[in-house]
């Protein structure tokens, strides 16, 4: 067994993934459950043990009906409820963004209850006058007394691994700036914590005054998920029935529908794997250049991390590979003004319009593969391959409609496309029965 390795596999058909973690402190960490992966440079060498975990497609199927049972109950919030489980799988923080009474801190809540054995720290509302010792703990004053600066961690934000700030920006500057580095580098005081993922929420003054404590955070506030009030007629009816229901009976996690903190950071070790093809990254590049000439700014830091938000994608539908259909995520990650999301949104539907260009093209390449027997003749060999080269399109098409990633007009395209495919592969399967003597 390869001990260096921060998620392995074993030798049997269920690949189960394993994670190192301490059983000592690390140096200058601030909690006993700092991970070993995730040690400092230069510390020296502590006890860990291997954790077995269930398998990669396991914990996939228990996020996937995470992502179901918050849907039904938190109505018209699909696009934040993804969100939210990317961050989770990638180590990243989002922010809730709307007005009051639109569910933010409930739906933040209600997903905590999926995580197993991960510390959770939810204070109340930020304010003025909440201070740095009620997010991260008191001072130890018999340490002081011995000189030695110390705080009350236990169960305060330096101390656990998952975290939601309601209210974020009303919290006075000196308090927001000293959170920078838990935000990012994940450390307080010079010192490393097992601080996961933070989800926080605000409402839309705060956004929209950019004070500088707010650009800090910017950048550092991966995924920001706009959330508006429901207001069709349809959703309305659902969130009158989800409202009644919750009142007789609180929100739990379902059994089959939960995650363990070691699982999500030993996926997230599985997710770096996911490869990033160059027409993908290509893309990315373009979208990139597209965002600046709409006056749009995203770091370089942040450019690297929408890579990640790809891979993620790619993971959670079961590929090992990212593709144009993941870059629907990307439009919670890349305004900063209100205006910019259209702007951003247009961005992203020119590569739908490419993916969709690229689906049909994979179409026409099947079509024109039976249009061969026309010119070449009928032969089981050709006819075997043109079944299996319309299986992987079937997959592609399948995938890329339950994606939801493309335009109204792309995907009328599309099935257009593929509607004409599937007459012709139900011909050649027809007479393949004939040839077999099974036809009517």
């Amino acid at each position: 067994m390869n001990t260096t390795a921060d998620t392995m596999t074993d030798p049997t058909e269920t690949k189960r993934l394993i994670r190192r973690r301490r059983t000592t402190p690390a140096a200058g960490s601030l909690n006993e459950a700092v991970l070993e992966g995730d040690a400092a440079e230069g510390e020296p060498a502590a006890e860990v043990e291997e954790v077995v975990l269930r398998s990669a497609d396991e914990v996939r199927a228990s996020l996937r009906n995470m992502a179901t049972q918050l849907n039904k109950v938190f109505i018209q919030r699909g696009h934040a409820i993804d969100c939210i489980i990317l961050s989770l799988l990638t180590g990243m923080n989002y922010l809730l963004v709307g007005g009051p009474g639109t569910g933010k801190t409930a739906l933040a809540e209600a997903a905590s209850l999926h995580l197993r054995g991960a510390g959770f720290f939810a204070p109340s509302a930020l304010g003025a006058y909440t201070t740095l010792s009620d997010l991260v703990g008191e001072r130890d004053i018999p340490s002081l007394m011995q000189g030695v600066s110390k705080r009350q961690t236990r169960g305060k934000l330096a101390a656990v691994h998952v975290a939601f700030l309601d209210e974020l920006f009303k919290a006075s500057d000196p308090t927001c700036n000293t959170l920078l580095s838990l935000f990012n580098e994940r450390r307080f005081e010079g010192a490393l914590t097992p601080l996961w993922s933070v989800g926080s929420a605000t409402n839309w003054p705060e956004v929209l005054s950019m004070k500088p404590v707010v650009r800090a955070f910017w950048d550092r506030l991966h995924f920001r998920c706009v959330i508006e009030d429901v207001t069709s007629k349809d959703g309305l009816k659902k969130l009158l029935a989800s409202g009644a229901n919750l009142a007789r009976s609180p929100y739990a996690a379902n059994p089959n529908a939960t995650v363990s903190i070691d699982e999500l950071q030993a996926c997230a070790r599985e997710i770096r794997k996911v490869a990033l093809p160059s027409d993908v990254q290509e893309m990315l590049i373009s979208v990139y250049e597209r965002l600046a000439a709409e006056k749009i700014v995203v770091s370089s830091r942040r450019l690297v991390q929408l890579q990640f938000v790809l891979q993620a994608s790619a993971w959670m539908q079961g590929r090992d590979k990212a593709g144009i259909q993941d870059f629907r995520h990307l439009l919670w990650c890349c305004w900063t003004k209100r205006d910019d999301l259209q702007k951003v949104k247009s961005v992203l539907d020119t590569v739908d319009a490419e993916h969709a260009r690229k689906v049909t093209k994979r179409i026409n390449e099947a079509r024109a593969m039976h249009q061969d027997f026309q010119t070449k003749g009928w032969s089981v060999d050709r006819a075997h391959e043109f079944l299996t080269l319309s299986t992987e399109v079937g997959e592609l098409v399948s995938e890329t409609l339950s994606s939801g990633s493309l335009t109204p007009n792309s995907e009328q395209d599309v099935r257009r496309s593929v509607k004409l495919l599937k007459g012709e592969v139900e011909a050649v399967l027809k007479r393949f029965g004939e040839e077999l003597g099974l036809g009517g």
